[in-house]
């Protein structure tokens, strides 16, 4: 094997994650003499400088350690681009600062990429010590690939999964393939969109998305709680205001297509129906409701799992308000591709 590897993390204050996942990029047993690691400091508020000076040494056997530094905050998408442009790798390896991967992660996706023309989406789960105390995070990580109940799965191709499994903590892709197609899109400045819709990208380009069971690595955030999930989703339902003004023809690889306002262009009179049912059945007051009892459970930390049903009503009236909370204009962007 003598492919190069470049992973890149964004970071955004998180110093102490940091410093673990170089701890864990240690233990890797690709050969360290084909790794760099480029880390983009998306202007925190204190500098991840002394983290990475602090390791610099210990990674003296790594093809290379960099770190970009924003002078003011742009985002994911800019600062994966940013990572992009300042990395010199053959397979791109895109990791978030609080994921943590197995020693053979890279081994394992290196394999993998031995078939052409595709992306791997690589085996998350969250880390048994925080599924441990919350079941909010029991039931974020009985959502990934490799959490979920087989028989959910028996309609759905591994080998050739929908462009939303394009997310980018915990994907890799070749280097030719993703400049193929142009860089992230950095009008996506808030949270959510700017991973699905260069997904989108590399799908119509001909980039499979595959699921690669043995490419473990760890969701150690600890911070992620309903309350924090709810927020992002509502977020995530206004900035895919964008997506779906750039890919029309999206909307039928994922299901989130169902809570966008009425389209007389694309939408049948039995779309619109059930889009009129979902606005009715997805309230805002029962849904906080719902949620506050969803918090109340996992601040007792009762082993009993309220049923996944609760919480998926709960984030999708939070992506629905996102919706709702649109500016008037929302849909009218730009549709300017992003060029390498």
């Amino acid at each position: 094997m003598n492919t190069t590897v470049s992973i890149i993390v964004p970071c955004y204050n998180a110093p102490h994650f940091l410093k673990r996942l170089l701890a864990e990029l240690l233990r890797q047993t690709y050969p360290h003499g084909l790794i760099e690691v480029v880390i983009v400091d998306d202007a925190s508020a204190e500098s991840v400088a002394p983290v990475v000076d602090e390791t610099s040494e210990k990674l003296s056997d790594f093809r290379r350690l960099h770190l970009v530094r924003h002078e003011c905050n742009r985002g994911r998408a800019a600062a994966r681009n940013s990572g992009i442009i300042n990395s010199t790798g053959d397979l791109l390896v895109f990791n978030d600062v609080d994921d943590f991967p197995d020693p053979d992660y890279i081994t394992q996706l290196v394999a993998r990429h031995a078939q052409p023309s595709i992306a791997v989406r690589g085996n998350i789960r969250v880390l048994p010590e925080l599924r441990a105390r919350s079941a909010y995070l029991r039931f974020r990580d009985s959502r990934f690939p490799g959490g979920r109940r087989r028989q959910e799965w028996d309609n759905m191709d591994y080998e050739n999964l929908p462009p939303c499994f394009f997310i980018t903590g915990g994907v890799s892709v070749m280097r030719s393939d993703l400049l193929g197609v142009g860089l992230f899109d950095e009008r996506f400045t808030g949270y959510g969109g700017e991973d699905e819709e260069m997904g989108y990208r590399l799908f119509q380009s001909g980039v499979r998305i595959v699921f690669e069971e043995r490419a473990r690595l760890w969701d150690g955030d600890d911070a992620t709680t309903l309350e924090r999930t709810c927020e992002r989703y509502r977020n995530y339902g206004m900035s895919a205001a964008l997506l779906f003004a750039m890919h029309p023809g999206y909307r039928r690889y994922t299901s989130i297509h169902w809570h966008e306002p009425i389209d007389p262009c694309w939408d049948s009179a039995k779309v619109r129906l059930i889009k009129r049912i979902i606005r009715c059945l997805l309230r805002p007051s029962p849904a906080k409701l719902l949620q506050k009892w969803l918090q109340a459970m996992d601040s007792w930390r009762l082993p009993w799992n309220p049923p996944g049903l609760l919480y998926q009503y709960v984030l999708r009236a939070c992506y629905q308000q996102g919706v709702r909370d649109r500016p008037p204009n929302a849909n009218s962007f730009s549709t300017g591709k992003v060029k390498s």
